[in-house]
């Protein structure tokens, strides 16, 4: 049972409205949800939008006692908040758990508490783990926005629901680096929607309750593609029901380093060494986002300053050569 009330979703479908607004931490989800039943090696996740804090985070077992864990912080790519791993230094004994999250009473912040039961004989269900993925994008002769969200290429992104997922992992190829959105389980089957500029590919994996997946699917050329000139005042702002396929490259050239980009086939998919982890309380998450200093938006986005503080916490990937489709997502299977 949750000890505070749970704060608005990380993404917001796309198109929806957007607000600037300073945010400190505050959970959306975790994994396992309440009351599951999941393996012995049971991936912990918690989800928060907004500015980091320095919560004590405890998973508390069938002894009453705290068991010994790690704690990562990895942020998003696409949206404004990360992702803590909560990751047992062993596998977790059978039994009843409660993961509890307490803020210093200066912030303001209410308790959050979880509990899942752990099952020796429990098997993780996942029939198939490379979801249909789609991808739109709108390119801009320059810059449009405002002071939360600002750029020259606007994304949206749907992947279809598998059975058994507990999450998705998104990896966005960005020329030579990588960088990655954890999704929720409720997330899949809608539009996410975000600015980011220079995406040549797309992977979408997802998870089963351990962390591990078969495959993946990926698009390395969206679907659909418009090109605005002059620039739109906002973002999302086309038809798609109008638009087929994607002939033309755009203002924007976001696929001019491809050629040598030195990522394909399994590059960029989950895995902890594809995240550059910062501990909890660490300064840069502090950091101010964008023109309005720790933005929010109520539509998913990112802004340039968001986006380089990111590309600045994660690892850049490298994979070897594999193969690249465009137009209908392939499928690749481990």
């Amino acid at each position: 049972m949750w000890a505070g009330a749970l704060a608005a979703g990380v993404g917001v479908s796309a198109g929806g409205a957007l607000a600037c607004e300073p945010l400190d931490e505050a959970i959306v989800a975790v994994v396992p949800a309440a009351g599951a039943l999941v393996a012995p090696d049971a991936m912990v996740l918690i989800f928060a939008s907004g500015s980091a804090l320095d919560p004590e985070i405890d998973l508390i077992g069938p002894d009453g006692l705290a068991v010994a864990v790690e704690i990562e912080r990895r942020y998003q790519a696409a949206q404004y908040g990360f992702v803590r791993e909560v990751r047992p230094q062993a596998p977790l004994a059978p039994g009843a758990y409660t993961l509890r999250v307490d803020y210093d009473e200066a912030s303001g912040k209410e308790d959050v508490e979880s509990g899942f039961e752990v099952d020796e004989a429990h098997v993780w269900d996942l029939e198939a783990s490379a979801p249909d993925l789609e991808w739109y994008r709108e390119r801009y002769v320059e810059p449009t926005g405002n002071s939360c969200e600002w750029g020259a290429a606007y994304q949206r992104l749907r992947f279809e629901a598998e059975p058994g997922a507990v999450a998705y992992r998104v990896s966005l190829e960005r020329g030579r680096d990588v960088v990655q959105q954890v999704y929720r389980a409720e997330e899949a089957d809608a539009w996410h929607g975000f600015v980011m500029e220079n995406v040549g590919c797309v992977r979408v994996a997802a998870l089963r309750g351990d962390g591990t997946y078969d495959g993946f699917s990926e698009l390395c050329k969206p679907e659909k593609c418009v090109a605005y000139d002059p620039a739109p005042t906002q973002f999302d702002v086309t038809n798609w029901d109008e638009v087929e396929g994607c002939e033309e490259e755009g203002p924007d050239q976001g696929d001019a380093d491809r050629d040598d980009a030195g990522v394909s086939g399994d590059g960029g998919l989950p895995g902890d060494a594809g995240w550059e982890v910062e501990e909890s309380g660490g300064e840069a998450s502090d950091q101010v986002r964008g023109g309005c200093g720790g933005c929010s938006a109520g539509g998913p986005g990112s802004t340039p300053g968001s986006v380089a503080l990111v590309l600045s916490m994660l690892a850049v990937l490298r994979a070897p050569g594999g193969r690249r489709r465009g137009l209908k997502a392939s499928v690749h299977r481990r």
